[in-house]
């Protein structure tokens, strides 16, 4: 039988554990601040307060800037940017070694001095202990480099959206010094940024980098002038995916919906079930499209909006003339019945009017006249439709009535002439618009018409949309990429 072991695990309270840290850290700082003042004599000539002036103190301190950019992720309204942060400068009172003094990792000399540098209107900020280092040169440069994360804020331009260019800026400058004391450049001339093609998740986010910007400028506040840096980074989105997950379905989905105008049109359940479907697909993709891109346009109006509602709008239409035309159709369907139903009726008096005396045929007709009934009768000039006109006695004892009850010509002065003439001109133009009213009416009226014309006009109406908006978009975006704001130049491989 073996014999069993119990090891015992010493746990170390983390409050002791913290005190070992605050005791040891002290420890190795001063041990790197003796190794760098290990001469007595710069020791006692060196002040961290005091920044490092050039020419013996009459010119202000130059920080020289390098950003490595890692990766850019989560491109909004913001963007997350992870990169190193490369700060050189020249400390001449540093520069009495022999050989080159490196120090990595989380501890780094506590008596040296450091610029101030802060970073302006970032959401976040975020300083990794260790990945850093310190390097002190034989000739006095000085170079700090630390790795940052801060969410830095991003402008697209929403109403260009997909087809917009999103611009992030960085700017930097030092917190307590004045121009005076501390001046900032970018190093290697203009290029002073460099991203990584590889590592970062731009490509991967749907967006590729277009330019760098690089400015240096003084930030004035209060009553002081300070050095400051800025970048822009400028990031094209790549809108292949939008033209076939929403532009195609979208412009699809409106021929979709013109196909109830080729639907019999006597087939009202076909073609209602078909325009609904075609009304509530569009509003889906509307509804799905403004819900994912709520994040890059923050509820603004965009042009992917206005397209996929100028559907919307045509699908409506292709719906409301399908209601229109079912109901002329319909009423047209009730007219000719009722005619017919007339038309019968008529018959079987036309044959009891041979029996009957002309007083009872006069009665007849005063007391049956009958009109037709449309919804263009308005404009028409009512008509009565004698049921009894076969009747020879009465069309003659009605003529020689009016022959008889008619006036002579009475002769008119050039006055009420003028005056008859203005009125024929005005009943002829108000005949004119009538049969204008007439000619609309008849046409709204007219089922099978409004189908065979909504067959033409619609498609043509959509494609002249297409035309507008598609050559509006293209100048607008051609306009906004070769704008000003796009001078400058992108850093593609690693400075030396």
């Amino acid at each position: 039988m073996r014999s069993s072991h119990l090891q015992r695990t010493i746990q170390i309270p983390s409050s002791l554990f913290y005190l070992i840290v605050a005791f040891i850290v002290p420890v190795i700082q001063t041990s790197f601040d003796d190794v760098i003042f290990s001469n007595g004599k710069i020791q006692n000539l060196y002040n961290k307060l005091e920044c490092p002036r050039r020419n013996n103190g009459s010119d202000s301190a130059m920080i020289q800037v390098f950003i490595h950019v890692e990766s850019i992720r989560d491109i909004a309204s913001e963007a997350i940017l992870d990169f190193y942060l490369v700060q050189r400068w020249n400390d001449s009172r540093l520069g009495q070694y022999d050989q080159e003094i490196k120090i990595t990792g989380r501890i780094l000399p506590n008596n040296v001095w450091y610029p101030d540098t802060y970073f302006l209107l970032v959401r976040s900020l975020l300083y990794s202990a260790e990945e850093q280092y310190f390097i002190i040169q034989k000739s006095g440069w000085i170079e700090y480099n630390r790795k940052v994360r801060l969410v830095t804020p991003c402008s697209p331009n929403v109403i260009l959206f997909p087809f917009d260019v999103v611009r992030c800026n960085l700017v930097m400058s030092s917190f307590g010094y004045t121009d005076e004391e501390v001046q900032y450049q970018w190093e290697h001339g203009t290029e002073g940024v460099y991203i990584d093609p590889i590592n970062n998740d731009v490509d991967h986010l749907g967006f590729y980098v277009l330019h760098t910007k690089f400015s240096n400028f003084t930030l004035q506040y209060a009553s002081s002038n300070y050095s400051a840096l800025e970048t822009t980074v400028f990031l094209e989105r790549k809108y292949t995916a939008y033209l076939l997950q929403v532009y195609t379905p979208a412009a699809l989905i409106v021929i979709l919906s013109w196909s109830i105008f080729w639907v019999n049109i006597h087939a009202t359940p076909a073609r209602a079930s078909l325009g609904v479907t075609t009304v509530l697909t569009i509003l889906t993709l509307a509804t799905k499209s403004t819900s994912q891109n709520e994040k890059h346009v923050s509820g603004k109006l965009t042009a992917l909006d206005i397209y996929i509602w100028a559907c919307f709008v045509f699908v409506i239409f292709a719906m409301l003339e399908f209601a229109l035309s079912d109901y002329t159709t319909y009423r047209k369907k009730e007219q000719d019945m009722i005619r017919k139903q007339q038309l019968v009726e008529n018959s079987k008096l036309l044959s009891d009017d041979q029996f009957q005396s002309p007083t009872i045929q006069e009665e007849n007709l005063a007391n049956e006249p009958m009109l037709l009934n449309s919804p263009c009768s308005r404009f028409e000039t009512p008509e009565i439709l004698p049921l009894h006109s076969h009747n020879a006695n009465f069309s003659t004892g009605l003529k020689e009535y009016l022959i008889e009850n008619s006036s002579p010509p009475i002769k008119r002065t050039s006055a009420e002439t003028a005056f008859g003439n203005r009125q024929t001109f005005d009943s002829s133009s108000r005949l004119k618009r009538r049969k204008t009213r007439k000619g609309i009416c008849d046409y709204l009226s007219d089922g099978y018409l409004l189908n065979n014309s909504a067959r033409v006009l619609f498609p043509i109406g959509f494609s002249i949309f297409n035309i507008l908006y598609w050559a509006t978009l293209y100048v607008l975006v051609r306009s906004h990429k070769h704008s000003h704001e796009y001078q400058g130049s992108i850093s593609t491989n690693n400075p030396t």
